[in-house]
């Protein structure tokens, strides 16, 4: 089946599941051990994950560059959906955490960090003291970089 029919039928492709593996495993080394299925009933990011002691939270979510691009309307949608979540979440149950976006091109990475940095001021997340998000591309394999903060 082709990448376009397993996107038309709601299946993410063999491509996209690899990428959310290595976001979820990279995750794991970065501290965020424990598990869940999402953040609520409507928001189901690929990867959602806390630390040991459940202060941090990490949101991430797979882009395979073929067709899930940061100049996508719907995708660009979802993230926003999704850091709109994480943000109600701090202060409540959460001290802080991560966000993340694993795609399998360098060039879609390096395009990821600026619509990031701008959706988590629309979503009203800032760093310490107020600074701006600051999104960073992390070459995690030779086909799989992570763009996180």
């Amino acid at each position: 089946m082709s990448n376009y029919l397993y996107q038309q039928a709601g299946s993410p492709g063999p491509e996209h599941q690899r990428l959310r593996r290595e976001l979820s495993t990279w995750a794991e080394t970065r501290g965020y051990k424990r598990p869940y299925a999402k953040l609520t009933d409507e928001v189901i990011p690929d990867v959602v994950k806390g630390d040991e002691v459940n202060r941090f939270l990490f949101v991430g979510d797979a882009k395979d560059a073929a067709n899930e691009t940061s100049e996508k309307e719907d995708t660009v949608s979802r993230l926003e959906k999704y850091f709109r979540e994480f943000a109600k979440l701090l202060g409540q149950n959460w001290k802080g955490g991560t966000l993340a976006v694993a795609t399998n091109d360098k060039e879609a990475a390096v395009s990821w960090t600026r619509v990031l940095n701008d959706v988590a001021v629309a979503a009203g997340l800032s760093a310490t003291g107020g600074a701006r998000p600051n999104f960073t591309v992390y070459e995690y394999s030779s086909n799989t970089w992570i763009v996180w903060w």
